[in-house]
């Protein structure tokens, strides 16, 4: 049940970073972009990536709580599906950085928000606590 906890940390730091703001530009009136918006007054779901970051920490806990006899090789799949969640996230760091670096230096250029930082400290988390699962099961 300790293994699962740190776990279960991890991917509820992606799962509620994705829904916080990512990043947020302006001066005089800021705008915040979310990983995932959905809007309530009107139908509207807008994706900057957050849903299969979503998707991919869904799918490791769905590997952690598995039945023992359904599937081998578990921790593989979640080394895999950490490193999955590590590659997304550097991509979505690289287009940041891109978009940041084409406003220059101004005010109000865009800067990284909480959201996307819980998501990246999660990430990094499920992937370290799965390679330290897979290092214990191989001694």
């Amino acid at each position: 049940m300790k293994r699962n906890l740190k776990y279960l940390f991890g991917a509820i730091l992606t799962i509620i970073g994705s829904f916080l703001p990512w990043y947020h530009e302006g001066d005089l009136i800021p705008y915040w972009s979310p990983g995932i918006r959905i809007s309530l007054t009107y139908p509207l779901i807008d994706d900057n990536g957050g849903l299969l970051i979503i998707l991919l920490s869904l799918a490791i806990l769905a590997l952690l709580f598995r039945k023992p006899i359904r599937m081998k090789n578990v921790i593989q799949w979640m080394i895999g599906l950490s490193l999955a969640l590590v590659f997304l996230s550097i991509y979505f760091v690289a287009d940041f950085v891109i978009y940041r670096n084409e406003y220059g230096d101004v005010i109000g250029r865009p800067e990284i928000s909480v959201g996307f930082i819980m998501v990246i400290i999660g990430v990094l988390m499920l992937m370290v606590f799965s390679i330290a699962d897979y290092r214990k099961r191989a001694i």
